[in-house]
Order: C-alpha cells, then structure tokens, then sequence
C-alpha cells in the first residue's frame, strides 16, 4: 500500500500529523488546575524574591559561517548577537567578525566569548 501513496500524500499526511501534534496542548484543563479557558490560577504577583545580581564568568560559544559563500549570514548574525549583548549592558558593540576570543565586561559579570568559524559553504 505504501508503494502507491506518492509524495505529495505523504507531504498532507505529515502535515496533518503535525497540526494535530500542535493542537494537542490546546485541549482545556491539561493539568487539571484550570477551567479550559487559560485561566490556571496563576497567583504570581510579579515580584522577584532573594538576591537578583550575578557575578563572575560566562562563557559563550559562538559558531558561525564567517568565511566561504554565506560568510554575509554569518556575520551578519554574529554582529546582532554582539549589538544586543551590548544593548542590554548599555555599551557599545564589538567590532568583529573574526574567530577568536573576546570578552565583555558589563558589572560584575564577565562574558567570554569563543568565536569560530563553521566554514559552511
């Protein structure tokens, strides 16, 4: 039976197969704590409790295609990730797009980042 199915069914049967996958969560009270309508008694008030500040070293690999035919990609995306780490830290972005190591001091925290090259082509 399977011979005579071409790819197209099996394309509509996989898909049909992952919509039903996705909905599959979607199915009221799936812990047994809400009414079906995404109310679950949530209580949080949205404050944080305990000691909120960070220190030390975070270590960061970054693998990206920075040479050959989609070399553009990869820095590309590599300068996002710099641009937002220092968006959040208030600081001005590395200028780089080689491999290697870089670090970025922001407060008490240290983060190293270990940049290489996929080499995708």
């Amino acid at each position: 039976m399977a011979g005579n199915q071409t790819r197209r069914q099996w394309i509509k049967a996989a898909a049909a197969g992952a919509v039903g996958v996705g909905l599959a969560g979607c199915n009221g009270n799936g812990n047994g704590e809400g009414n079906g309508n995404g109310e679950g008694g949530d209580t949080d008030t949205g404050t944080a409790t305990g000691d909120t500040s960070a220190s030390g070293t975070v270590k960061i690999g970054v693998l990206q295609p920075l040479s050959g035919n989609v070399q553009y990609y990869g820095q590309q995306s590599l300068w996002g990730f710099l641009s937002g780490l220092a968006y959040k830290h208030d600081q001005d972005p590395l200028d780089t797009s080689t491999t290697g190591t870089e670090s970025i001091e922001a407060g008490d925290v240290t983060y190293e980042l270990v940049i290489e090259d996929s080499e995708f082509d």
